[in-house]
């Protein structure tokens, strides 16, 4: 049950509300023409983080990487929608400050740190850790359906939620 629970936890802190549409949020943060760009930075940023998990695992411990990652992805994301609440301006679909929108996408990018230096990595390093060899195979696959199911849940919701509450919706992710 505990896996099923953390790859649950885990799509909904997943990157898929912040990967999948993040160049739409990036065109609302008023940074138009450099979306792709912040994306692959996004990337890169994701990429390197994850190293951070594989020195820091073994010394402080799965419970406190998940705990200092879940802090930092909740404050960058309450941050983010913050920010984008207080400065989004419907007439023009976009942020009315550039300050706010590079804020904006600092809190992305923190976000993306926090989740590949620990929720990444270690949520799926625990179900092969607490299960029995003899149903260890099980045990992987039942927390793999669920974080594919979650995905797809998430994947389908989030642009008309996006759509309707704006940067509300990261409200609902810190």
């Amino acid at each position: 049950m505990m896996p099923r629970c953390l790859h649950s936890r885990l799509i909904l802190y997943q990157l898929t509300p912040v990967t999948y549409y993040l160049p739409y949020s990036r065109n609302r943060t008023g940074f138009h023409n450099t979306s792709l760009l912040a994306q692959a930075a996004n990337g890169v940023v994701n990429f390197l983080s994850t190293f951070i998990a594989f020195f820091l695992l073994d010394k402080v411990g799965r419970r406190s990487l998940l705990i200092a990652g879940g802090v930092i992805m909740t404050l960058a994301m309450a941050l983010l929608a913050t920010l984008g609440t207080m400065y989004y301006d419907i007439t023009s679909d976009e942020l009315s400050s550039k300050v706010a929108g590079w804020a904006c996408i600092i809190c992305v990018f923190l976000f993306v740190s926090g989740f590949a230096m620990s929720w990444g990595p270690v949520v799926w390093l625990i179900p092969t850790e607490i299960f029995p060899t003899s149903q260890r195979a099980r045990g992987v696959s039942l927390s793999t359906a669920a974080n594919w199911t979650w995905g797809i849940i998430v994947g389908q919701f989030v642009p008309r939620l996006q759509t309707l509450l704006n940067f509300k919706l990261y409200f609902a992710f810190a």
